[in-house]
C-alpha cells in the first residue's frame, strides 16, 4: 500500500511539472522523506542479510535526480549516513539539511534537521523507521 501511495504521489507530481504548474513547497519536500525512508528500509534489510551496513550499490538504492535537494551518502565503519542538502530556499526554510544514519548493531534510524524553517516542511520526517 505504501509503495502504491508513493508512487502515486511521484506520479502526481510529475504530472504538474510537466504542465507547468506550481507544486506547493510541502508537496516538494515530500521528497526528502520518501527517499530518507526507502534509502532506511534498504538499509535495515541489508543489515538483517549481512549483520553491517552496506553502500548504495550494495543495496540498491539510487537517489532521485531532484531539482531541489543533493543526495550524499556515507559508509564508515558501522553506520550509514545519508545526507539531503536543499539546492535552494524552499518557502521559509533557508539552508535545509536532513540526516539519516544507521548503525548495524542498533538498526533504527537517528534522524535529524537544520536550517530555518526546514523542520515544517518535513513534519513526519523524524518518524522514519
Amino acid at each position: 500500500m505504501k509503495k502504491t501511495l508513493t508512487i502515486a504521489l511521484l506520479v502526481v507530481a510529475s504530472s504538474l511539472v510537466a504542465c507547468g504548474k506550481d507544486i506547493p513547497p510541502k508537496a516538494k519536500a515530500q521528497e526528502v522523506s520518501i527517499t530518507a525512508s526507502t534509502w532506511s528500509k534498504l538499509q535495515q534489510a541489508y543489515i538483517m542479510e549481512r549483520e553491517t551496513v552496506g553502500s548504495d550499490e550494495q543495496t540498491a538504492f539510487r537517489a532521485p535526480d531532484s531539482q531541489y535537494f543533493r543526495y550524499e551518502t556515507n559508509v564508515s565503519g558501522n553506520t550509514a549516513t545519508l545526507k539531503i542538502t536543499l539546492k535552494e530556499p524552499l518557502d521559509k526554510c533557508k539552508n535545509g539539511v536532513w540526516t539519516v544514519s544507521i548503525n548495524a548493531k542498533d538498526d533504527t534510524p537517528k534522524t535529524q534537521i537544520t536550517g530555518d524553517g526546514c523542520a515544517e516542511l518535513t513534519p513526519n520526517f523524524h518518524n522514519i523507521r
